[in-house]
């Protein structure tokens, strides 16, 4: 084991950028087979766990980034850091493009500060890479999770943070300013090349268009429910939206008693039930439960609470 120390804390992404800092100085160029693994330092992890996503990841090659655990989030595929994220550096200038995309679009934003899955995630989404989630070899194994947390995962828990800093508003406020701030980038411009240029503005574009669209209709149906006449046509819609795949998957989203905030059934998410029952759970919490019977761990901050 090395223990890389860097000058700058750049939170929870200090793991992914420290890693990239530290291949650069002693490896440099990236070979054949080269793998970077992203985990907590606060959770115990099943001996299986590297050598299982290990294989996964090398048999998907450069183009994609593996989890064993992703979710929806208005449209990006998220990793979650928690159940460890592989990803092949392609060569150096993807590095280097990482590192230009956070010091112009995250460094200095208080929320993306918080939330580097997502940020990372949108980085991944720019510049064409595919997330996939191997959330159901974790299910075959009869566990629920890859992990188990550890007693440091209580001490200042970025879960537990309120205000601006609460989680749900956190990566709203990291997907608007981001998504903002690359729009506004000019064609030709030296910081839209650290994304790969045309082809992920173009993707961007897209995914702007697609969000503006599923909360214009959501705006829609909350304001045909309130009318007697129209409130079986919306529930209905709504019920449809609740389980089908769209575009960029941002379905209707159910409200969760217990913390306040909003959660949708991502039937899609390769995390949902693995009976593939493609219904709405049960109730709203973290281990929901589908209409089979089956939790499932699918989750989705998307909806402004």
């Amino acid at each position: 084991m090395q223990v890389h120390w860097l000058e700058e804390d750049f939170g929870p992404g200090t793991k992914l950028l420290g890693v990239i800092d530290w291949f650069q100085k002693y490896l440099g160029d990236p070979v054949n087979g080269d793998m970077l693994m992203l985990l907590d330092d606060d959770h115990a992890y099943l001996p299986h766990a590297i050598d299982d996503l290990w294989h996964k990841q090398s048999s998907l090659g450069t183009e994609y980034v593996s989890s064993y655990f992703a979710y929806f989030f208005r449209g990006v595929m998220v990793p979650q850091g928690a159940d460890i994220v592989a990803v092949q550096p392609k060569d150096r200038l993807w590095m280097a493009q990482l590192q230009s995309f956070h010091r112009h679009f995250v460094a200095e934003h208080p929320a993306a500060f918080l939330v580097d899955d997502l940020w990372a995630a949108i980085f991944y989404f720019a510049t064409g890479k595919e997330v996939r989630s191997f959330r159901d070899s974790v299910l075959r194994r009869g566990v629920e999770t890859i992990y188990t947390k550890t007693s440091n995962a209580s001490v200042e828990a970025l879960m537990d943070l309120e205000g601006a800093a609460r989680r749900d508003r956190a990566m709203l406020a990291c997907f608007d300013h981001l998504l903002q701030r690359l729009l506004a980038v000019p064609p030709g411009s030296p910081s839209l090349e650290c994304i790969g240029g045309a082809p992920s503005a173009l993707r961007l574009r897209r995914l702007a268009a697609e969000v503006a669209l599923a909360e214009r209709r959501m705006a829609e149906l909350h304001a045909e429910s309130a009318s007697a006449e129209r409130a079986p046509r919306a529930a209905a819609e709504l019920a449809k939206l609740r389980t089908s795949a769209t575009a960029s998957d941002l379905r209707w989203l159910g409200r969760s008693r217990s913390r306040g905030t909003a959660f949708r059934w991502n039937a899609r998410c390769h995390g949902s039930c693995p009976q593939k029952c493609r219904a709405p759970p049960t109730r709203s919490c973290w281990q929901r439960t589908g209409a089979c019977g089956t939790r499932c761990r699918s989750y989705d901050w998307s909806w402004r609470s």
